[in-house]
């Protein structure tokens, strides 16, 4: 059993987060801290966070990632501070679109099916930290009827075989988990 990742999974989100939930998934609950640490550390000033860590980007899948390992080190036992929670929850409400989707720079105005899937797990893991307020309800109404749109065209491409992005996939049972929706 591993209780300290090696260095170099400390640096990278995408590496830190997965350690974290694998190590949770298998009761290995000795490192969470240390992970937990890591990915808070990585959080930009956004609220966001990038493929590094130290991070100063805005990639939300970076930030899917960075909340699921969050959310797999809280569960294995580590202490984050609320702060870590609130930062990103304020972003999702403030820089949804307006067809519930979020954007995945979060600068660029443009909406897709996995950018509503990641933004609505993230808000649903978040609002869990954090007390949510009126703007929540008015946010997550929006991205659940986007998740409606989206999951069916989604979909409908698997079925057709013209999609095979397995990170839209991904993103969509997340969301799904984290509403405790079994079929869209």
């Amino acid at each position: 059993k591993a209780d300290r990742p090696r260095p170099e999974v400390l640096q990278r989100v995408h590496s830190a987060s997965l350690a974290a939930m694998l190590a949770q998934a298998d009761g290995r609950t000795a490192a969470a801290p240390l992970l937990a640490s890591a990915l808070a550390r990585g959080q930009a000033s956004t609220g966001w966070w990038s493929y590094g860590i130290p991070g100063d980007g805005f990639e939300l899948s970076a930030t899917q990632h960075a909340i699921l390992g969050l959310g797999a080190a809280r569960r294995g036992g580590a202490d984050i501070d609320e702060s870590v929670w609130s930062r990103h929850f304020d972003s999702l409400i403030r820089l949804q679109m307006p067809d519930g989707s979020w954007s995945y720079g979060g600068v660029v105005p443009m909406s897709y099916p996995t950018g509503t899937f990641m933004g609505l797990a993230n808000l649903l893991q978040t609002a869990g930290q954090v007390r949510p307020s009126e703007m929540f309800e008015r946010c997550r109404d929006r991205a659940l009827r986007a998740l409606e749109r989206d999951s069916g065209a989604v979909l409908d491409g698997f079925a057709q075989g013209w999609l095979r992005d397995y990170f839209t996939l991904f993103a969509m049972e997340r969301a799904c988990v984290f509403l405790g929706v079994e079929q869209v």
